[in-house]
């Protein structure tokens, strides 16, 4: 098959017309000089500049092959979420948050009508659709906050937590001002604010929400220079009023230990920098060494046993004053191996079951 020669390619046939047309308007420019031709030469010739730059660049396959159409399809990519935006998504397409939830938050902060009448646009009938049904036989309004118990029998201090409150967002990706404000609408609202594991900071404190602190693999806020679990800090914090439950994340999702300088700026991946100097003093880290964060939870975990029972089990001890330890699991607890107190209590509650 007979095959056109380079410049009359598909590929390179834009380029090759933009050329000739530059090469005429330079000719006919200097036969008979007219602002006429002036400005159409100016633009073929900065095509003509941009197509030769595509052709000798070798950082983009696309730009080297397509020389001038590439940028057609640079162009289109910079405007494909607004051309999506306002023209191809639907009122309920969008994630996370569909345009009509977006809506209803625009107007309410407008302080605008936010109702809309006769009718709904969701589909009914899709399945996983849910709904309320009309009961012919209502019961009478529940005054009551609907709040749901936290703790068992062997809980010293149960919680009674909202069904409604604030998941766990980080100090380290959030501003001090911002750390504030979320914990004083969980004062005023009686709910639970979640710190996430970047740490039990200062900024929690200052309102007196109720706050339920988690601890990751970094261990912030319960940590030794060294990056390891620190016991006695982890009783000085859960032992707060204001915390009212724990929560202990075993591993990190999709992510490597990483060491960052404290000094570096922002946060990326798995990194937790200090951009503060309250930062370090929250993590209770070195800002020469900085700070890790493994993959995976090293104090509450262990490989073929049952996942962290036996020291949170020490935990809740620990942080009960008036219980304390008990005096024959104390030598197991200050050599730092719990292995002792996770046998004996776990076979404990084996046999009262009346398992073998």
């Amino acid at each position: 098959m007979r095959s056109w020669p380079l410049p009359l390619q598909p590929r390179f046939i834009v380029f090759t017309a933009v050329v000739l047309v530059t090469a005429i308007l330079t000719v006919a420019f200097f036969l008979s000089p007219s602002i006429y031709i002036v400005i159409p030469l100016a633009i073929c010739a900065a095509l003509t500049t941009v197509g030769t730059v595509d052709l000798i660049q070798t950082r983009h396959a696309v730009l080297r092959n397509y020389p001038l159409t590439a940028h057609i399809r640079f162009i289109l990519e910079e405007i494909r979420p607004e051309i999506r935006q306002y023209f191809l998504e639907g009122e309920k397409d969008g994630t996370p948050f569909s345009r009509d939830k977006r809506a209803i938050v625009y107007q309410r902060a407008k302080q605008a009508l936010d109702k809309r009448p006769f009718g709904t646009q969701n589909d009914v009938y899709a399945s996983g659709f849910e709904w309320l049904n009309h009961s012919v036989a209502p019961r009478p309004t529940v005054k009551e906050p609907f709040r749901v118990v936290v703790g068992g029998p062997e809980c010293g201090k149960p919680y009674s937590a909202s069904v409604f409150n604030i998941s766990a967002m980080s100090f380290g990706a959030l501003s001090p001002n911002a750390i504030r404000a979320l914990n004083s609408g969980a004062k005023k609202g009686n709910f639970a604010h979640d710190t996430g594991e970047g740490g039990y900071s200062a900024y929690h404190r200052e309102n007196g929400g109720d706050i339920i602190w988690e601890v990751g693999s970094g261990y912030f806020s319960c940590r030794n220079s060294d990056g390891t679990f620190c016991a006695e800090k982890f009783k000085d914090n859960a032992s707060c009023e204001q915390v009212k439950m724990v929560e202990l994340k075993l591993s990190q999702g999709a992510t490597r230990p990483r060491r960052c300088a404290a000094r570096c700026k922002g946060q990326y991946g798995n990194r937790r920098c200090a951009r503060r100097a309250d930062g370090a003093r929250l993590h209770f880290a070195s800002a020469t060494f900085g700070f890790l964060e493994p993959d995976r939870d090293d104090a509450f975990h262990r490989q073929h046993e049952e996942p962290f029972r036996w020291q949170a089990d020490w935990l809740q001890a620990l942080c009960r004053p008036s219980v304390g330890i008990p005096r024959h699991l104390q030598g197991d607890a200050r050599d730092g191996d719990l292995s002792g107190l996770h046998r004996r209590r776990w076979h404990g509650r084996r046999h009262r079951r009346g398992s073998a």
